[in-house]
């Protein structure tokens, strides 16, 4: 069970730096997702943090404890693909994906993945999406939050879990659709949206070859 979710995040939108310390030439889009130009935009470290209370059904009914969401699969793999985490062939993606989905057998409604304007980085990603889940509505937070490192994947979990409560898909902004194949089929959109949403997903990557993915579903 996942209840007590905490959450604070500062915008990046405005920010003028990037990882490097660099001035970026876009400070309102600091983040375009699959954008092949203006690289020194990107990077752009963010603030934010979110704590979760795990633990029992039994435990959380006895305390009385509000309930966001059920974890109904976990797991980690790593799969070593040099300090950038590029991994073309989405070997690690893949095996996060396909053995969540082996645990937890119902469709996913809604997935959040990072786009963090690298296009190469944002293009493996989208592939692996596309590849084990189909045209599943998707969103990425780093345009408006920032990168924020070894939080991501809490912060999209976050996410993942109020979307369930309000039934509600969460926009991504500054997409940079003129570089995405013609074929593109993820489901990004720039307003939120009202969707009856039963499962949601986190995968998340990071340097090295770190893989991780969770499946949470409606509390019943």
């Amino acid at each position: 069970m996942v209840e007590e979710i905490i959450v604070f995040y500062k915008t990046i939108l405005g920010r003028k730096r990037n990882f490097l310390g660099n001035q970026t030439r876009l400070p309102k889009k600091s983040i375009v997702p699959f954008c092949t130009k203006n690289i020194s935009n990107q990077g752009v470290v963010g603030e934010a943090a979110a704590c979760f209370c795990i633990e029992s059904l039994q435990s959380a009914k006895k305390r009385g404890a509000k309930i966001y969401a059920e974890v109904q699969s976990t797991y980690d793999y790593f799969y070593s693909s040099g300090l950038s985490g590029e991994d073309p062939h989405h070997t690690g993606m893949d095996k996060v994906i396909q053995t969540t989905q082996k645990i937890y057998k119902e469709k996913i409604d809604y997935t959040i993945q990072s786009a963090t304007g690298f296009w190469l980085l944002d293009n493996i990603n989208y592939k692996a999406l596309y590849k084990n889940l189909g045209e599943v509505y998707t969103t990425s937070i780093e345009p408006i939050i920032g990168h924020t490192g070894a939080a991501s994947g809490l912060l999209n979990s976050f996410i993942a879990c109020k979307a369930l409560e309000n039934n509600i898909v969460v926009p991504t902004i500054n997409v940079d659709t003129k570089n995405i194949d013609s074929d593109f089929r993820l489901k990004y959109i720039s307003k939120p949206l009202k969707k009856k949403i039963k499962t949601s997903s986190v995968i998340a990557t990071g340097f090295g070859g770190y893989n991780s993915g969770v499946i949470f579903s409606k509390y019943k």
